[in-house]
């Protein structure tokens, strides 16, 4: 996801100006949950590896401040991570790649 697409997101959220805060692990499964995705898919949409949600629904590292912002929209709107357009790169890979 391209800083472009996460500050789409920031600016839909209506919230850009507010500090994002700590969320514990345990919303932060319940919203990849509520999204029916997998650690892996998860991870995807907030690119991020796999390790990363793991670590943070374990309790064993905190989302820093890019990714604490998607989750907090995501806890608000889960289905706003999956209406993301994919970025032009990976529309152009995905061409080159046939």
């Amino acid at each position: 996801m391209s800083e472009c697409y996460v500050l789409q997101i920031i600016a839909y959220s209506n919230s850009a100006a507010t500090p994002a805060k700590r969320m514990p692990p345990s919303r932060i499964k319940r919203i990849r949950i509520s999204l029916h995705a997998s650690q892996p898919q998860f991870a995807r949409l907030l690119n991020v590896s796999t390790n990363t949600v793991q670590s943070w629904e374990q309790g064993v590292r905190r989302p820093r401040q890019a990714a604490l912002k998607l989750l907090m929209i995501a806890n608000r709107n889960p289905q706003a991570l999956l209406d993301i357009p994919s970025p032009p790169q990976a529309r152009v890979s995905s061409l080159v790649s046939r």
